[in-house]
């Protein structure tokens, strides 16, 4: 019983330093990596960036060629400051595949967090609605910052592959997503 009440504080001790790394995040901590002190990110970038996997089912279901425009829309104008962020975090960075690589540990850290089972692990179903959010709302968005925006794509793609447990997922524009969503099917729908 002693040792299940000490696992027990010792959790609840590690939850409480998190929370209160989180909360400290304007002294240099790290808000990608738990309750681990490493001074990355510097005021606050990407804070809160859960959000943007938060409406995931919602955006995910029904999605015809109108709807997937709103909610593309939707998603860039509510998250659109992480991505500009990103760019502006790679573009001052002297080594952008190391910052890219950076980006992509944080927003897997993001999916872990939003999308995890009562463990803290990802299911299959978890990662692969994860998957999807990514190749139809992330990806995009992030492709559309230009030059740096593949550079981000890339680091991102690689810790997604790794994390969600996926090799053979891919990113492509929004517009090649866009035009393979058909009108009609038989002058029905």
């Amino acid at each position: 019983m002693k040792r299940r009440l000490s696992t027990a504080l010792e959790m609840c001790y590690t939850v409480t330093a998190y929370v209160h790394i989180r909360m400290t995040d304007g002294f240099g901590m790290s808000i990608c990596r738990g309750d681990r002190s490493v001074p990355e990110w510097r005021d606050g970038m990407l804070q809160g960036i859960e959000a943007v996997f938060a409406d995931r089912v919602r955006m995910m279901t029904s999605l015809k060629k109108k709807t997937y425009k709103d909610f593309s829309a939707e998603f860039e104008e509510k998250y659109g400051n992480y991505f500009s962020e990103m760019r502006e975090y790679v573009e001052q960075a002297e080594d952008k595949k190391a910052a890219a690589d950076e980006i992509g540990e944080c927003i897997m850290q993001a999916v872990t967090n939003t999308c995890a089972n009562k463990r803290g692990k990802l299911d299959a179903r978890s990662r692969s609605e994860a998957s999807l959010f990514m190749v139809y709302y992330v990806f995009p968005a992030i492709l559309k910052l230009g030059d740096t925006g593949t550079v981000i794509a890339d680091g991102v793609l690689a810790a997604c592959r790794a994390g969600l447990k996926n090799r053979s997922l891919q990113y492509v524009e929004y517009d090649t997503i866009y035009n393979g969503f058909n009108e009609k099917i038989f002058g029905l729908f």
